[in-house]
């Protein structure tokens, strides 16, 4: 079986693979590089405070697995002891904790659990359609909306990412098994934004939009906001502004560094690099729905 290591995005046509501190690997997807670049943001650091979901002593009906050790948990400052240089990825998606358990069942079935929380559900599902991409059939498993892999499955409920690593060639049943038994510690959330459903119905496919919380396209400096890509394979960008106004400003910033076919209706804007025939129209239309469901 092979060694599974913590919040590892898997799609290896995507994967660079750098030499961690202490000698330990981490994998980065090509779409993250962007946001590690070093940018000496000044994050507030928070102290190391309760987990609001604590995973289960033990789960399973068909495999039963039980719990080794105490939970273990870390505040964003000191994530880089669990995950090395990926706990820069996850502050910048708004990480406020981080926690992790270990089990271990029959047949030397082990399972390694980390869940972090987001703070929002938006950041959650940002994270997700990163590491996930459109890899596998997603699935809702007791208000999970799960990704599940033989090894390695992720997850989000409410505004918290988790990642499951398996060492079973029957990973995905007995992470179904664990996600049942997590269900119920799961606190009550606010639903997505609703221009989620409208991007996942527009873009070429529901796995296909994403969300960054600091900045949506980073060569742009373009800020928080949604990412897709449409039917015909063009990469696209939007920003839901607080005003019409503020997204008027957007739209001139965005201009002036040489952004063509900038599309802006009421408090949206949405730019694609693509000038394939069409695409313009394609974002009006987008915009429309979205202004519509946004009244």
């Amino acid at each position: 079986m092979r060694k599974c290591d913590p919040l590892i995005p898997t799609r290896p046509e995507k994967y660079l693979d750098h030499p961690g501190p202490n000698g330990y690997h981490f994998t980065l997807t090509m779409s993250a590089l962007p946001l590690l670049i070093p940018l000496f943001i000044a994050f507030t650091l928070h102290p190391a405070r309760a987990a609001s979901v604590i995973p289960p002593e033990t789960f399973g009906e068909a495999i039963r697995m039980h719990r080794t050790g105490d939970v273990r948990e870390w505040a964003p400052e000191t994530m880089y002891e669990h995950i090395n240089g990926e706990a820069e990825l996850l502050r910048r998606y708004g990480a406020v904790s981080l926690s992790n358990a270990l089990y271990e069942g029959p047949g030397g079935t082990t399972l390694s659990v980390d869940i972090v929380d987001l703070g929002t559900p938006l950041n959650a599902f940002g994270l997700l359609a990163l590491y996930s991409g459109c890899e596998g059939s997603p699935e809702e498993i007791s208000g999970t909306h799960v990704f599940p892999g033989t090894y390695t499955s992720y997850a989000r409920n409410g505004p918290f990412f988790i990642r499951i690593d398996v060492d079973s060639d029957d990973g995905a049943s007995v992470t179904r098994e664990f996600l049942t038994g997590l269900s119920g510690t799961f606190p009550v959330s606010q639903p997505l934004p609703d221009v989620v459903g409208v991007l996942q119905h527009a873009a070429r496919a529901p796995c296909d939009v994403g969300y960054h919380p600091e900045d949506v396209d980073y060569d742009l400096g373009a800020g928080p906001g949604y990412l897709w890509t449409a039917p015909g394979g063009q990469a696209c960008f939007m920003r839901l502004l607080e005003t019409p106004a503020e997204a008027g400003g957007l739209a001139a910033a965005l201009t002036e560094k040489g952004v063509r076919g900038l599309v802006t209706i009421g408090r949206a804007v949405a730019w694609s690099r693509d000038r394939t025939p069409g695409i313009s129209q394609y974002l009006r239309e987008v915009l429309g729905t979205v202004t519509e469901a946004h009244r």
